[in-house]
């Protein structure tokens, strides 16, 4: 690798925060670096960069905004801030397109439309000539299905990104790198080299893997490994109405999934390394979603989901690769008050064993949170009152070395409100001679009254002050050979 090449690869790995997700684009939306917090974020920054230049070539300077799917968003509630950037003070040229993403109030949507899950930002300028463009937030904001926090949540994001902004320019005149022609061709040359390397390491050949779905849909996979590329082949998978998922969605499910299968962190996540990763999904599946079909649970649970089989499926082809797989829901709890309060949680599930070591108990292993609230802060915001959390006890596969154990997170409702819940559909490895399945996500609703009701993995329900919710999110699989484990049992 070139030196110019490990001084960028050195200065992006700082320029986020841990939580954070960015990128770092050219101005004709070519991913030079995305930090990812969730598979969604790997493949949409460069479809948002890429929509935002056709319709508005942003200026040094100018930041617009966007959350739509279809535009390279996530989901409605999560936002993307794109900036024009200039290397040069004596020029108005752009040279890089700096993103990065911030959390609105997260929701649970069942819904048939993108349209009804909330409200849809395309490409829009809100920071022209240095100022930020108020009225614009505040019509936001007066829409019914807009968090009111995104006048706020917005100013904050602006802020952290024109630092951002600061730290990435000072930096290449430390490290005296520029961004030219030259340099991206060694940079993107240099990180397709590492990606090859980590494919030749892989066996060749290809296998067919399909998961079905309880709507009588299918996500149906040919997976193939040459020496300078991975496909990733969906063309026999149906629609579903269950979820869908974006094409930029689902191409980060599958990258995401073969940088944990690799557990490599010396591949660069950008446009050099995407190029050996072709991803098929035919037109109007549910891996390749088309406006105005909703997309919330398929650009969160889907994805998840989606990741778990090419990971079981690399497993597979790579027996040697000694790991079984996590527990793939979030576990998702949503109350909405009478009051007009609004409250979102997630209750992670359990890692998977390796032949090393014991799964991670609570750990949500495709993505990072960022709801990082304490119990305090929440009762005191809330009418709500959280009982207990605690490890869900042998909720991991056994085995030699047992999966990582899920929650078990009580809630007390102390206000009148209507909750709702999504708990995902876990795709696991079979009880095999190397793995033993974890426990599946539960939700249970005891009423003031004494009444006990199980809930299915996703619904409505009211409920009154007095009445508890008991998530129950699922263990990881276990590793180890059968007969020893059962010995063990």
């Amino acid at each position: 690798m070139s030196p110019t090449s490990q001084k960028l690869l050195f200065l992006f790995k700082d320029l986020f925060l841990f939580r954070e997700s960015g990128a770092v684009l050219l101005p004709d939306g070519t991913a030079l670096h995305v930090k990812y917090s969730n598979l969604a974020d790997i493949g949409t920054f460069e479809l948002a960069g890429r929509t935002t230049q056709q319709y508005l070539q942003l200026k040094p300077g100018q930041i617009a905004m966007t959350n739509d799917p279809y535009s390279g968003g996530t989901i409605l509630s999560t936002v993307t801030l794109l900036m024009g950037v200039s290397l040069n003070d004596a020029s108005d040229k752009t040279d890089l397109i700096l993103c990065y993403r911030f959390l609105l109030r997260p929701s649970i949507h069942f819904a048939a439309t993108i349209d009804e899950e909330g409200l849809r930002i395309p490409p829009t300028p809100i920071v022209e000539n240095g100022v930020i463009n108020q009225e614009m937030l505040k019509a936001m904001a007066a829409h019914p299905l807009c968090p009111d926090e995104i006048l706020p949540k917005t100013l904050q994001a602006v802020d952290r990104l024109k630092t951002i902004e600061r730290d990435l320019t000072k930096a290449l005149q430390i490290f005296k790198v520029g961004i030219n022609k030259s340099t991206v061709q060694d940079y993107f040359s240099d990180s397709r080299e590492i990606m090859h390397t980590v494919l030749t390491e892989l066996p060749f050949g290809d296998m067919d893997a399909t998961h079905p779905l309880s709507d009588g849909g299918k996500i149906k996979m040919n997976l193939e490994i040459k020496s300078n590329s991975i496909t990733f082949d969906f063309k026999d998978t149906t629609s579903s109405k269950l979820f869908a998922i974006t094409e930029a969605g689902t191409f980060g499910a599958c990258f995401g999934a073969l940088i944990a299968f690799c557990d490599d962190r010396s591949i660069p996540v950008n446009a050099g390394s995407f190029g050996l990763v072709q991803v098929v999904s035919p037109s109007r599946s549910l891996l390749s979603a088309k406006y105005p079909m909703s997309t919330h649970v398929g650009m969160t649970e889907g994805l998840s989901l989606t990741a778990n089989l090419v990971l079981k499926t690399l497993l597979k082809m790579v027996p040697s690769k000694k790991i079984s797989l996590s527990s793939s829901s979030q576990c998702s709890i949503d109350i909405q008050f009478e009051n007009g309060l609004h409250f979102f949680d997630t209750v992670p599930g359990g890692t998977g064993a390796s032949s090393k070591r014991r799964g991670e108990d609570g750990i949500y292993f495709w993505g990072r949170s960022p709801l990082q609230s304490s119990i305090e802060d929440i009762e005191n915001r809330f009418p709500l009152r959280i009982s207990s959390i605690k490890a869900r006890a042998n909720s991991g596969g056994r085995g030699q070395n047992k999966g990582g154990d899920g929650l078990i997170k009580t809630f007390e409702i102390l206000s009148p409100a209507t909750v709702q819940w999504l708990l995902g559909v876990d795709l696991k490895s079979e009880v095999s001679e190397h793995s033993f399945e974890g426990e599946n996500p539960e939700i249970n609703f005891v009423l003031k009254s004494g009444k006990k009701t199980v809930g299915a993995s996703s619904g409505t329900m009211k409920l009154n002050p007095g009445d508890r919710i008991v998530v129950l999110s699922a263990g990881g699989n276990g590793f180890g050979i059968a007969k020893a484990a059962e010995k063990e049992g």
